[in-house]
């Protein structure tokens, strides 16, 4: 009887483990992933951010949270590269030259309980550029 109670002790000390990794592998999932040199950061939402009302040439509104604020929140100087890159969840991936960031915007969607990043890009009239499910920002 008290093999029984040791090995069920195991488990459910085993299961909570294993459901911890999981809640930390989840909040890592729903963040992008922003690549500077050789230092990583995490951007989980958009909350500690000042939103703007955009509007784009197709008459879509969004409020969203402007690239340049973004690496301001996260102390990255435009002077150390020349390039930003957006890469998506699935693999697709484009590229800016760093004076487009003005430009560029980030919208926070939530999509089945989680809340998926979105870059948009108002100047573009038939939005070629804009790109779903933002997973990591390369600066180089």
């Amino acid at each position: 009887m008290k093999k029984i109670a040791y090995i069920l002790i195991v488990l459910i000390l085993i299961l909570f483990g294993l459901i911890f990794i999981r809640n930390l592998r989840k909040e890592k999932l729903e963040a992008i992933i922003i690549i500077a040199g050789n230092q990583e950061f995490f951007l989980k939402n958009l909350s500690k951010i000042e939103m703007q009302e955009i509007k784009t040439k197709s008459e879509d509104k969004f409020s969203a949270a402007s690239i340049q604020k973004i690496l301001e929140l996260f102390e990255i100087h435009e002077n150390k590269f020349i390039r930003i890159t957006f890469i998506s969840e699935d693999g697709a991936g484009i590229s800016f030259k760093k004076d487009e960031i003005p430009k560029l915007f980030l919208v926070q969607e939530k999509e089945k309980k989680q809340k998926k990043f979105r870059l948009i890009v108002p100047d573009d009239e038939f939005k070629q550029r804009w790109l779903k499910n933002i997973k990591y920002i390369e600066l180089s």
